[in-house]
């Protein structure tokens, strides 16, 4: 369960068996936001000890609105959060973005991440926003402790263009026409991905 923003919703995914969930307070005051989720995270985990809970307190920015200053991840404050949380992940903010735009590349600060890993060298972290950076950079994000990352723009992306070309080639009646070339380009892009995230040489 991704971005989930009402605790109570995620303790009853919880109870229904989902083994992974993400609560996204990012907006919230960051005091808020520390004290609800180290309530939500004790809680699920009497329900399922072994669930993993993702948490966010740095909101990441859509593209077009590009990267805030005091959105950044610090390393005293991810430490912090964590030592009392105790997240078994943290989406952090080091210059990625929600969306793509090809006039906006976007690039993220790899030495605050590694300021980051050093504090909490243990720790597992996710990157948001995904589809406009570099795999170069990805792929070293995912050297350094990177576990998770979302990809979602490029999957919508592929899916548009097959749509849109299907749509203009084709005059039939049959939802499926149009539907499943799509469907078929969205999973070769993920195949793709897995590939290029599983070979971080």
């Amino acid at each position: 369960m991704d971005h989930g923003q009402d605790p109570d919703r995620l303790l009853f995914l919880s109870r229904l068996g989902f083994d992974m969930v993400h609560l996204d307070l990012s907006t919230q005051p960051y005091l808020d936001n520390l004290s609800t989720t180290q309530q939500f995270i004790s809680q699920a985990k009497i329900i399922n000890p072994e669930i993993i809970i993702e948490a966010e307190f740095n909101h990441i920015n859509l593209v077009e609105k590009g990267v805030s200053a005091d959105s950044y991840t610090t390393p005293a404050q991810a430490q912090e959060f964590l030592a009392t949380t105790h997240a078994d992940l943290l989406a952090v903010s080091i210059g990625n973005l929600h969306g793509v735009k090809a006039d906006l590349p976007e690039k993220i600060d790899l030495d605050l991440f590694s300021q980051i890993t050093s504090v909490l060298p243990q720790q597992l972290f996710t990157l948001h926003g995904g589809s406009g950076i570099p795999l170069d950079q990805i792929k070293t994000a995912i050297s350094m402790g990177i576990v998770k990352i979302n990809i979602n723009t490029d999957l919508r992306l592929a899916f548009k263009k097959s749509l849109l070309k299907s749509i203009n080639q084709n005059s039939s009646e049959k939802i499926y026409d149009y539907f499943n070339p799509a469907i078929d380009s969205v999973k070769e892009i993920i195949k793709q991905k897995l590939i290029d995230f599983s070979q971080n040489k």
